[in-house]
């Protein structure tokens, strides 16, 4: 990251995201070079092992060990004392925090009637820090703007996926006016904290902690979108409620992992997405440095042969 408004905007949001942690960390933390600050993805803290910030290239290891006490102490100060106010996040394996940072959990799982009840003695936290980049879609969105049917977002993890369906969302609804639902299943699009989205979305719809295929339906049914944007497709339900979609003439938006093109063919249930006729454009994220960067952008006629 090298703009001078970038590395000034992230830096700050890495020093206001550090207060959560104890006074010992936050002191030794706002030390970090701003351009490190900056780049940072994820600020990785386990017990008995060094704090690690991973950043797009790198991954710094900073001379700072948490103990069982500094994680319980930041878990509470996340939770803001009230652990049972974020049940519901904690037993799904993350909760969404002020200004839409996400933090996944390491600990022990509590299970009553065979399912995850809760989690407890949390043993490492991940916080993976939020990033705005607006216009990031452009060239996605010029390509797609005049689509009858879906795309489909293809990257590894960490390629930008998310960051590019938030701006679509953004979009599509203030550029040409289009209907949009975010179905949100991890707050992670819209990234709603206490009712308000921490992220600019635009003039869409959200529908947070639905599952994907019932959240596509719900909106379908509810909501008379335009176009539904989600996040993470790829098993069965989420084919069928797809399906749906293109019987209702509603577009899907999404993201699926994958490295390449070869490796998005070897798995049948993308193949069968691709299949299903929902899918116009498929578009290539490169494993880069820039986050949602563009490698291809595909029509589905051009890769599947049917």
């Amino acid at each position: 990251m090298n703009n001078t408004n970038d590395v000034e905007k992230y830096s700050k949001v890495f020093d206001d995201l550090i207060n959560v942690l104890p006074d010992n960390f936050n002191n030794f933390l706002s030390k970090v070079n701003e351009k490190i600050k900056a780049d940072t993805q994820e600020i990785r803290i386990r017990v008995n092992a060094k704090i690690t910030l991973v950043c797009s290239q790198e991954i710094q290891f900073i001379n700072l060990v948490a103990t069982k006490y500094d994680i319980q102490k930041i878990f509470n100060n996340i939770c803001q004392s009230s652990v049972y106010a974020f049940q519901e996040q904690i037993k799904n394996g993350f909760i969404t925090f002020k200004g839409g940072h996400r933090i996944g959990l390491g600990g022990h799982a509590v299970i009553e009637k065979n399912e995850i009840f809760t989690m407890k003695d949390i043993t490492s936290l991940n916080i993976r820090i939020a990033k705005e980049f607006k216009n990031s879609s452009y060239l996605i969105f010029n390509n797609i703007k005049e689509n009858s049917l879906g795309t489909l977002i293809v990257g590894s993890p960490s390629t930008g996926k998310t960051t590019l369906l938030r701006d679509l969302a953004r979009l599509l609804s203030i550029e040409i006016s289009q209907k949009v639902t975010i179905v949100d299943e991890r707050a992670e699009i819209a990234a709603v904290y206490n009712g308000e989205p921490q992220m600019d979305i635009g003039f869409a719809d959200i529908l947070t902690g639905f599952p994907k295929d019932v959240g596509i339906l719900r909106a379908i049914r509810c909501l008379s979108p335009d176009s539904v944007i989600c996040d993470e497709i790829g098993n069965l339900k989420n084919t069928k409620a797809i399906t749906e979609s293109l019987n209702a003439g509603v577009k899907i938006i999404a993201t699926i992992h994958a490295k390449n093109l070869r490796e998005l063919m070897f798995r049948p249930q993308a193949l069968l997405l691709l299949k299903s006729g929902a899918f116009e454009t498929v578009v290539f994220l490169s494993d880069s440095s820039q986050p949602g960067k563009v490698s291809k952008i595909f029509k589905v006629s051009e890769i599947v042969k049917c």
